[in-house]
């Protein structure tokens, strides 16, 4: 903005709000507003949009009268060749992964042999393919749903950034979608953290079933079951109600169906209500910055506990985890959203709804 009429005419013309003062404010570089939105979510996050598309981030006031904005225009420092990157660290990742996939084929091929078990289509390329588009195509819709909460909410977004971590865990460290700005309101700070794990538990399942559909099922005195299927209660669920003569049986599980269960769990580590994980977005959004952080304190003691009563992998796993997630962003407050003066706690409570549903279908519960 040059002038303080740019600003003021977005605000009366495009914002379709009353603005009862709007001037500059020299000495701070910055615009003070006095508005009143008629008590409406929807016209504010609207006008927010605008703002954020307009590089413009503000901070709010309750007024008697509305709200008190204070805006100020950012000055970008975004890469040019950003989009290159992010292509690149795509490809990176996707074969980063496929590489990590055929480490873990080669150990699926040597289980499958001791087993007696015929391999002869048995194709390590095939089932690194599978595991690769499983994981990738998970993280990709996972990744969609942020961008589309970052549309509706906040109005701009940045492509996804995903990591490689090539013969390391899934073989990527997940990927992630930055912002300049926060989330309008504190309905839309919980759609943005339950969308991209909505979508990632959804695609899970999906690609879950398919895979208990296509496994191989064995006695359980021939080897001992996965970890991950003994813990994760759903997997089994799954395969007990889909796959005929699977009860008793211990799955062998293919590319897929090992690809949709150690999402659930990653699901599952990405909704722990601690700092500015999707969780922590979810709880804040709710109980607001300032008790959020007692909850991710209870909740890093709790998953410590929980590790400490059953030191099993996937466990002890959560268990740093949490503990990494608290320092980093635990510690200190949640930014919260950029105006908690408009917000509606029906759409909240559903939302939280789902997050509860969602975080205790994937909840791993060992049997020891």
């Amino acid at each position: 903005m040059s002038s303080e009429e740019d600003l003021c005419t977005i605000l009366e013309s495009k914002c379709k709000a009353h603005v009862y003062s709007c001037e500059y404010r020299s000495f701070t570089d910055t615009y003070e507003a006095l508005i009143d939105f008629k008590d409406s979510e929807h016209q504010f996050i609207e006008c927010y949009k605008i703002l954020s598309r307009a590089n413009i981030a503000i901070i709010t006031q309750p007024h008697p009268l509305g709200i008190k904005i204070y805006a100020q225009k950012i000055k970008l420092r975004r890469v040019k060749s950003y989009n290159i990157i992010a292509l690149v660290l795509f490809v990176a990742t996707l074969a980063s992964v496929f590489w990590t996939g055929m480490l873990m084929a080669q150990n699926n091929l040597e289980l499958l042999r001791d087993l007696g078990l015929d391999v002869g289509k048995y194709s390590q390329y095939l089932w690194a393919t599978t595991y690769a588009v499983s994981i990738m195509g998970i993280l990709g819709l996972h990744e969609i749903g942020h961008i589309i909460a970052s549309s509706r909410c906040i109005g701009t977004w940045n492509p996804p950034m995903f990591i490689p971590a090539p013969g390391f865990g899934l073989g990527t460290f997940g990927a992630i979608v930055t912002s300049r700005f926060r989330p309008s309101t504190p309905t839309c700070l919980a759609l943005l953290g339950i969308s991209g794990p909505a979508l990632g538990f959804l695609a899970s399942m999906v690609v879950l079933i398919i895979g208990s559909m296509t496994s191989i099922y064995v006695s359980p005195e021939l080897v001992p079951p996965e970890e991950a299927l003994r813990s994760i209660p759903l997997a089994a669920l799954i395969s007990w109600l889909i796959v005929s003569g699977a009860e008793g049986k211990v799955m062998i599980p293919n590319a897929a169906a090992f690809a949709g269960v150690i999402m659930l769990y990653i699901h599952f580590l990405n909704l722990l209500p601690i700092g500015q994980l999707d969780g922590g977005h979810v709880v804040t959004s709710v109980l607001g910055p300032r008790f959020s952080k007692y909850v991710s304190l209870a909740t890093m003691i709790a998953i410590l506990i929980y590790a400490a009563l059953y030191p099993v992998d996937l466990i002890l796993i959560a268990a740093m985890f949490t503990l990494l997630a608290f320092i980093l962003t635990g510690l200190r407050p949640h930014p919260g959203p950029a105006c908690s003066l408009y917000e509606s706690r029906s759409k909240r409570a559903l939302i939280f709804i789902i997050y509860t549903l969602i975080l205790s279908l994937s909840t791993p519960i060992p049997s020891i």
